[in-house]
């Protein structure tokens, strides 16, 4: 997982699942979570936790992977949750924000599908089955101007997907 840096924040997730807010300049330990712990029962994947924490106005927003709990909003100040929703399995992919029909969109693989979620809320707007034979969509999804979505993951093979608002 590649650190986020945001003001005097770097926001890691280790290969085990732990989430870490650091003081740039310190290295001091702000808040901790465990992806994988009770709180949100993360999936754990064979080769560790790989998908990298992305930012959205007060949040950091992480896929975790578990029941109620696929992807989780945590506020920047103190880790507590702003926001956790769905049932998908998690995958090794990390989300992206795109506007897609004039909305903010968080965007993500995760094991079986793409799907896109309202960042303020976590609600789903959409999905896209793609699964493959060992559930690792890895690759992030890539969107054109014309609101064309590019995707690529093992057996699957690449795709390109047309978005539209209804």
């Amino acid at each position: 997982s590649t650190p986020l840096v945001a003001g005097n924040q770097v926001f890691a997730i280790g290969v085990a699942g732990m989430m870490h807010d650091l003081d740039k300049k310190s290295g001091e330990v702000q808040w901790s979570v465990d992806l994988w712990g009770p709180e949100f029962g993360g999936t754990v994947l064979l080769h560790g936790y790989a998908s990298s924490p992305i930012e959205y106005g007060d949040n950091v927003i992480v896929l975790v992977g578990g029941e109620n709990s696929s992807i989780v909003a945590l506020k920047k100040k103190d880790g507590k949750v702003a926001w956790k929703t769905q049932s998908f399995k998690n995958s090794y992919a990390t989300p992206k924000i795109f506007e897609i029909n004039g909305q903010d969109q968080i965007v993500t693989f995760m094991a079986s599908e793409v799907v896109g979620l309202d960042p303020s809320n976590g609600d789903l707007k959409w999905k896209y089955e793609h699964g493959n034979q060992f559930g690792q969509n890895i690759s992030p999804p890539i969107m054109s101007d014309e609101d064309v979505l590019f995707l690529s993951s093992p057996q699957a093979g690449p795709r390109g997907v047309k978005v539209k608002q209804n």
